[in-house]
């Protein structure tokens, strides 16, 4: 009896309260009516300080079961059930056709865990508030089910079997769900958006910002550490509430076919399982309501709906504050949207580990400052977070994904699979590190296209700090950076940038730039990919090395001062640049770059099946010591054995590896043909292959072509090659009169024959008129002596040919060497 008697004394305490309000209001009466359902049916009693004591009831076993016909707690009362301690559940019910309003408190003895099911609804009023020992439960399912395969129906009740000893298994739903409302003041406190391009510091600053305004806020419904606090119904809407289960665990869950939500027991209460339901309702979190599951460790959360929102700065979070993990969050939704300010999120501000963020959807929307995220302010690691989404993933207006790290702990994981990515006007997903945490990894796989567009509009893996940067990998059909909006595994700090690997089967097209106003002019942001490191606009100095940046696709487009970079605008080398592609098009300041400002540039690779195209300013360039500084130019490579590279003459589009004072680089390109483009000793306002210093030793420049040196230009075929009048054969009918013929063979666009090739043939041609000649006679002259063994000759580029003796086609470098056609000309008459 002592836990007894402690618990009337705090209702006492508690009800000395409550009872000057009570005096001015008309609402303070407790409305709890047992029914006669049961064999022992419920008893309540009222002190005079309206506090209700129920009693009695049916008990089986451990579990004890109470009937009414109405069971309310109106503001200013509290309802005490006063079961002994042996009792583990208690299994309320309300039979009548009314919902329950719960404004006052409601308590019960020892570690007992309370069940309230009402199918008509309930509503929590601003003043509701809980003093249970084990886990609560608040539900409008019709019934409870047991593990013996009996039930404790509401819609039914006088079907009731002899009440079972069994555990509960679940929550059995009919044709209606009655709807379940928290209600609570709203906050005073107005919290700013998360501004514009914030760095992961700033993000995670927010949200502590944030979570600390969650802990200073006064309690509503909220069970003792460790245990379940379970909303369970209909639609849900949370309208300021605030949902307590410190280290514990929150289960809300949204039904809206006749199914059987499944209870598991947990070490912190019970785990609710969903497999069983086909249709959800809706959940709704406004107005700065909390659902805070933090606490020294192992709080987690699980939300199960159709739409499930949170605006207005509502937060779901589940914190470690001490040396133990911290819990896993995960959502299940047909359509999950964040707006607004608010968070979802998981984080550690001490030793243990942030719990994982799981979010499972056919829809994420997150936008106007939406956040979510996975952090680390201490010596724990950040969780992994996990979007899967079957149909999209929009980021707009300032909305975030987030995992980072601001001290020792490691970044989690990042992980999104859906079909369409979309990062729009200011949206954000990052992994970041900012202090001496590593990076953790960022993968992207949309089956059909990632977008990204906007000024400020970013994916990346960024380092702030003293460690590397995770890796980025994105798969995709499609992917599209455009009007300033960036993909970045870059260092900002002392740490490497990490590594970009883009798998895109069909194409990558970047485009423009975005232009931010400043007080003193403005500032640019190309679109691109970059694996850099160095200064971000006028914000970030680094130092780290440059990563490497992989792309595999069918067309690589880059234009209107896009970039594709492995630079490194600080004091390190630059990173390599790898692409594989059908074809790439640079156009109107498109730019391949792996250029350092004092270091070592960096490499570019380039496997082509088809094109290259480089139009209006365009480059791919290695150089190195841009500010007049040291480090030799990069190498760049460029293979394409069965295709072109082609530019126009007069547009200053270049390809080069030059250095300022340090040695030029290297250029090797093997291709088909090249057009438009010439090497040059120095860079010109044409377009130019270059590998100079402008006070170092210069590089080299090699080309591997088919037969054509591309430093010659177009070959002028010579005018004079022979006698053409000894090449014709006449026939002289054909010269009546003043008409005759010619035959000219001039090679294709310009260029010879190559030597290497057969002629072509592709029109045989045959004199079908009767000659008025005689048939001549061909000798050909035998040589008198053996023939000496030949002498090595050495191969020169052919540059005009002749027939010979035979009638054969024969290339020569030189029209002056020709052999003199052995033939008896025609008698005809003169033209």
């Amino acid at each position: 009896m002592s836990g007894i008697s402690t618990y009337w004394h705090w209702l006492k305490n508690f009800g000395i309260a409550i009872s000057s309000t009570c005096a001015f209001s008309t609402t303070c009466v407790a409305q709890i009516t047992p029914d006669s359902t049961l064999p022992n049916n419920s008893r309540v009693t009222t002190t005079p300080d309206n506090i209700r004591i129920i009693e009695r009831g049916t008990q089986a076993g451990s579990n004890l079961f109470h009937s009414f016909e109405q069971f309310s707690v109106p503001t200013g009362s509290s309802a005490f059930f006063n079961n002994t301690l042996d009792i583990q559940n208690i299994i309320t019910r309300v039979t009548g056709s009314s919902i329950s309003n719960i404004d006052g408190l409601i308590g019960a003895n020892g570690t007992a865990n309370l069940f309230l099911i009402n199918p008509n609804g309930i509503v929590f009023g601003p003043n509701a508030l809980l003093n249970v020992g084990g886990s609560f439960f608040a539900s409008t399912a019709s019934a409870l089910k047991f593990a013996d395969g009996t039930e404790f129906s509401a819609t039914t009740p006088q079907t009731t079997p002899l009440l079972t000893v069994s555990v509960p298994i679940g929550l059995q739903f009919g044709q209606t769900q009655g709807k379940i409302l928290v209600q609570a003041v709203p906050p005073t406190t107005n919290f700013p958006p998360l501004t514009s391009s914030p760095s992961v510091t700033e993000t995670l600053e927010f949200v502590n910002t944030r979570l600390r305004d969650i802990f200073s806020r006064p309690t509503q419904l909220q069970v003792f550490p460790g245990r379940t606090l379970a909303l369970v119904g209909g639609d849900i809407d949370i309208e300021s509430g605030n949902l307590t289960a410190l280290g514990g665990r929150i289960e809300l869950g949204s039904v809206a076919s006749p199914s059987l939500v499944s209870l598991t027991p947990t070490i912190q209460g019970w785990a609710l399982g969903y497999e069983g339901v086909q249709n959800f309702h809706n959940i709704q979190l406004s107005g700065a309501a909390t659902v805070n599951a933090s606490g020294n460790g192992g709080g987690d959360i699980q939300v199960r709906g159709g739409q499930v929102t949170a605006t207005n700065q509502s937060v779901i979070f589940a914190g470690t504050l001490g040396n133990q993990n911290g819990g896993d969050i995960s959502i299940g939704a047909r359509q999950l949207n964040i707006n607004n300010g608010s968070i979802v999120g998981t984080g550690t501000t001490a030793i243990g580990n942030s719990g994982n963020l799981i979010i499972e959807t056919q829809n994420l929307n997150i936008q106007d400052g939406g956040v979510v995220e996975t952090g680390t302010e201490g010596v724990g690691n950040a969780g992994n977070l996990t979007i899967r989404a079957t149909d999209s993933v929009n980021i707009v207006n300032r909305g975030l994904i987030a995992t980072g790290s601001l001290n020792e702990g490691n970044a989690g994981q990042l992980t999104i699979d859906t079909k369409n990515l979309n990062i729009f006007n200011g949206g954000q997903v990052l992994n970041a590190t900012s202090s001496s945490g590593e990076g953790g990894s960022l993968a992207v796989t949309a089956s059909e296209s990632v977008e990204i567009g906007g000024a400020e509009s970013f994916l990346f893996t960024d380092t702030f700090g003293l460690e590397t940067a995770g890796d980025l990998t994105i798969t995709t059909k499609k992917l599209i950076v455009r009007d300033g909006g960036q993909v970045s595994s870059a260092s900002l700090g002392i740490g490497s940038a990490g590594n970009l690997v883009v798998n895109a089967s069909e194409s990558v097209e970047l485009s423009g730039i975005a232009k931010i106003p400043l007080i003193s002019g403005e500032r640019l942001i190309p679109s691109g990919l970059f694996a850099s490191s160095g200064i971000e606009g006028s914000r970030f100095i680094g130092t780290g090395v440059g990563g490497n940046l992989k792309i595999t696709t069918g067309n690589l487009v880059v234009r209107d001062g896009a970039q594709v970079s492995v630079s490194s605008l600080g004091s390190s080398v630059a990173g390599r640049l790898q692409v594989q592609a059908r074809s790439i098009d640079l156009d109107n300041q498109g730019q391949l770059i792996a250029e350092t400002a004092s270091g070592n540039g960096g490499n570019i690779t380039l496997d082509l099946q088809d094109l290259l195209l480089l139009r209006r300013n365009s480059r791919i360039s290695t150089t190195a010591g841009r500010e007049d500084a040291g480090g030799d130019g990069g190498n760049i490579t460029i293979n394409a054995p069965n295709g072109f590279i082609v530019s126009v003459p007069g547009e200053n589009s270049d390809i080069s590896a030059n250095a300022f004072t340090g040695r030029g680089g290297r250029i090797n390109i093997t291709a088909s043909g090249i057009y438009g483009i010439q090497s040059r000793a120095l860079e010109t306002l044409e377009s130019d292959i270059t590998a100079s210093s402008e006070r170092g030793v210069a590089g080299v420049v090699e080309f591997n072509t088919s037969g054509i040196d591309p430093i010659q230009g177009l070959v002028e075929l010579p005018t004079g090659l022979v006698d053409n009048i000894k090449l014709i054969a006449s026939s002289c009918n054909a010269f009546a009169g003043s008409e005759g013929s010619t035959f000219v063979v001039t090679g294709r666009g310009g260029v010879p024959p190559s030597p290497d090739e057969p002629l072509s043939s592709d029109v045989v041609w045959s004199d079908t008129r009767l000659p008025n000649i005689t048939v001549q006679q061909y000798r050909s002259e035998k040589p008198t002596n053996k023939p000496s063994k030949p002498k090595s000759v050495e191969i020169v580029p052919a540059t005009g040919w002749v027939f010979n003796d035979k009638g054969e086609v024969t290339l020569i470098s030189s029209a002056s060497n020709a052999t003199a056609f052995k033939a008896t000309p025609a008698s005809c008459p003169q033209r």
